[in-house]
């Protein structure tokens, strides 16, 4: 793969990107838009409460201060009927009435969750047609003696769908993007093993895209909302943190200099130990992966931490480009985890956005300096193709030489089984000697191309064609075909050769063909091989048909 083929393969992957990003962001506006035709009320108004035998009447959010339950009430519950209530605010275990029934209670018994994660949680009832009187809405205070009550929306549900997709448009579509990212890489990594090019560094760059898009995507309220918060995505939503690690440590492995380092296998071999850990812990019910989260956040932020004293260590020490490029890429990504991680524990809903910005970040600083990287091993690897088929090349004739002659013979006595149908054919230039004496060198160079030629047009599809010698020439054929079609080819090539270029010598080949399978199905050696083609090919010279018909 030249030059021009990576910067080809790299614009192919950045043009797929955009078109899979605009495609999904026109998706999303067109179904977006439709939401504009189902109208939602915003029912932040007319609500009050009770308080010391006193009405007091509130606009949505607002905070409560008080030690019991609070109860809001709003009139008129019959004008929403069919329609969908949606709120936040499931910390405060929220039930709901209208009229004397009961339509919701939010139920915290499967998986218990932090303040952070039920903040995010979508709460979202019916009314049920028939229904009049009052709407209720209570609340539990939390342990302050507060209830920080947040908006309440009515509308059908597909308004109220794509509402909340509205609000987590750019989580998603962020999220997606990533996971697009990610699986064209990883495609990309596999293209270059296929071709033997360490592909590596760019598995693991693919593997941190696809872990962190899909923590993310499960961790977005409209996606765990379309799961009823089932506790599957829960689960899998911690396993995905978890792993984010690994793939980051291993790709810092792949660099020399860091490869002394024991410290990095112990990270990623703790990485698998706290999997493993909690989920002993979470399912034998001792504690919850909520609860256990702290832990991962610490790892991370010690294990990021150690990545870049050793980075900087290692910097002073070597000029290698890879060290000052993951070392800003490590600074960028723990700066904006850290500061995601204080964001979460303020129980701030906006922190995965800004991960994810950290996450781009990361991801594009070595993405340029693999492409970088990339388009100087292609540029050197077609200058070392070059020379080794320089090095191969005969130049008179344009045929491969004797040293990849060698070569071929070399790669057929390892693995002769896989050679089982394979021919060899050696040709000998008749009267070379005579034309070289009496019509001179150039006449006979002459003879030899035009030799070369007929080889290669009767050959050249079916196998490699070589010139080993001064006027002898031999082909491997690797998929045999009836041998009597060997002798047509050759022979109708030079007796064309003959018509088409009058010479003051007519061109005459002798040629003998050898399989390398007996007629028992044993296989020769590749000296049997190559001695009972040389006989053959003798005895035709010395039968004088060669180039006659």
């Amino acid at each position: 793969m030249n030059r021009t083929t990576a910067k080809t393969i790299w614009e192919a992957v950045i043009l797929i990107l955009i078109l899979m990003s605009v495609s999904l962001v026109m998706f999303l506006t067109i179904q977006i838009s439709g939401s504009q035709s189902e109208h939602i009320n915003d029912l932040s108004r007319g609500w009050y409460y009770i308080q010391e035998g006193e009405k007091t009447e509130i606009t949505l959010p607002a905070e409560i201060k008080s030690t019991d339950k609070v109860i809001l009430y709003h009139e008129n519950v019959e004008n929403y009927q069919k329609e969908f209530l949606m709120f936040k605010g499931a910390e405060y275990q929220p039930v709901i009435y209208a009229g004397d029934c009961e339509i919701y209670r939010y139920d915290d018994e499967g998986v218990k969750r932090n303040n952070t994660v039920l903040n995010n949680m979508i709460c979202m009832v019916e009314i049920p047609e028939g229904i009049t009187g009052l709407l209720e809405i209570h609340f539990s205070p939390d342990g302050e003696g507060s209830c920080r009550i947040p908006a309440i929306t009515a509308g059908t549900w597909k308004a109220q769908i794509r509402n909340l997709l509205a609000r987590n448009i750019y989580s998603i579509l962020m999220n997606c993007i990533l996971l697009s990212m990610g699986i064209l890489l990883l495609g990309l990594s596999l293209v270059m093993c296929v071709m033997k090019m360490d592909g590596k560094r760019l598995r693991y760059i693919s593997g941190f895209l696809i872990v962190c898009s899909m923590w993310g995507l499960t961790d977005s309220p409209f996606i765990q909302f379309l799961f009823v918060y089932d506790e599957v995505i829960i689960n899998a939503n911690f396993y995905f943190f978890m792993l984010i690690v690994t793939p980051m440590m291993r790709y810092i492995r792949t660099i020399p200099e860091m490869q002394k380092y024991r410290t990095l296998s112990v990270f990623i071999y703790f990485a698998y130990f706290n999997i493993i850990m909690q989920s002993v812990l979470v399912y034998t019910e001792k504690f919850t992966f909520f609860e256990l989260l702290p832990i991962t956040h610490i790892f991370y932020v010690v294990g990021i931490i150690t990545i870049i004293i050793l980075l900087l260590k290692e910097k002073r020490k070597s000029k290698n480009r890879d060290l000052i490029v993951c070392l800003k890429a490590f600074a960028a990504e723990g700066i904006t985890g850290a500061v995601t991680i204080i964001l979460y524990a303020m129980e701030f809903s906006l922190y995965q956005n800004l991960f994810q910005i950290g996450i781009l970040l990361f991801v594009l600083i070595l993405l340029y300096n693999l492409a970088k990287e990339l388009v100087q091993n292609m540029k050197y690897r077609t200058e070392a193709d070059i020379y080794r088929r320089l090095s191969e090349e005969d130049k008179l004739t344009g045929l491969k030489n004797r040293r990849a002659f060698d070569l071929m013979l070399q790669n057929i006595e390892k693995n002769r089984n896989d050679y089982k149908e394979a021919v060899m054919i050696f040709s000998d230039l008749n009267g070379l000697k005579y034309v070289n004496d009496h019509f001179g060198h150039a006449q006979g160079d002459r003879q030899i191309i035009g030799a070369a030629e007929c080889i290669r047009k009767a050959f050249g599809e079916l196998g490699y064609c070589y010139r080993i010698g001064g006027d002898e020439f031999c082909v491997i054929i690797t998929n045999a075909v009836e041998k009597d079609e060997y002798e047509a080819r050759l022979c109708d090539e030079i007796h064309r050769y003959n018509n088409e270029n009058k010479s003051v010598h007519e061109l005459s080949v002798a040629y003998g063909v050898s399989s390398i399978s007996r007629e028992d199905g044993t296989l020769r050696t590749v000296a049997e091989w190559k001695n009972e083609a040389d006989r053959k090919m003798y005895l035709n010279k010395q039968e004088g048909k060669a180039g006659r018909r």
